[in-house]
């Protein structure tokens, strides 16, 4: 007897339905990919940073504010200096001695007074100076034993951009300067720093 051999159903039948189902998932997933980049959003904010500045000058057009011969005891002599602040950010200023020179002791007995104020006409002219504390100099003492460095500084004074203070300047030679002070010299430079912190 023949036996009629029969095709296991489903083995051949379904191999194509299994590949066809794998082709319709390929494509779904390609299109969602397609689609999602279509829905893609995206927003941008720029970042910009830029240093401000400290910067500070005077009037005195590179000159010397006090040139003075013959000096005896009991003489004096003033100056006037405008000092502006054109940095972009507020700083302290203060004004220190830097470079004294002497000979025959005589930055001992040159007294220095310094007063800040405004209203004086132009360098080295003292003409309309009027002091921010009349009678209160920021610093009055011996030459000799001025502050030299920022942290010691005279003045409190905090500038913001366009700030100008004056400063009147005098210089005397003390009454009490001895006999040995004669032919002495003493020079001096005075410094405005200004501090941003």
């Amino acid at each position: 007897m023949r036996t009629a051999r029969r095709a296991r159903p489903g083995i051949r039948g379904d191999r194509p339905l299994v590949a066809i189902a794998c082709a319709v998932l390929a494509l779904t997933a390609a299109s969602w990919r397609a689609s999602g980049a279509l829905y893609d959003a995206a927003t941008t904010s720029a970042v910009s940073a830029a240093t401000g500045s400290v910067a500070i000058g005077d009037d005195d057009g590179g000159s010397a504010l006090l040139s003075v011969t013959g000096l005896r005891p009991g003489s004096s002599t003033q100056g006037c200096v405008r000092v502006t602040y054109t940095g972009t950010l507020p700083a302290a200023v203060r004004l220190y001695a830097a470079g004294l020179s002497t000979t025959n002791a005589l930055s001992t007995y040159l007294d220095v007074t310094i007063e800040d104020g405004s209203g004086a006409a132009s360098y080295p002219s003292c003409t309309g100076f009027a002091a921010l504390a009349p009678g209160t100099p920021i610093r009055h003492g011996a030459l000799s034993s001025m502050p030299t460095t920022f942290a010691a500084g005279l003045g409190s004074w905090t500038a913001t951009t366009g700030a100008v203070r004056d400063y009147r300047i005098t210089l005397t030679l003390m009454s009490t300067a001895p006999g040995s002070t004669a032919n002495g010299s003493a020079g001096v430079t005075f410094t405005w720093e200004a501090q941003n912190s």
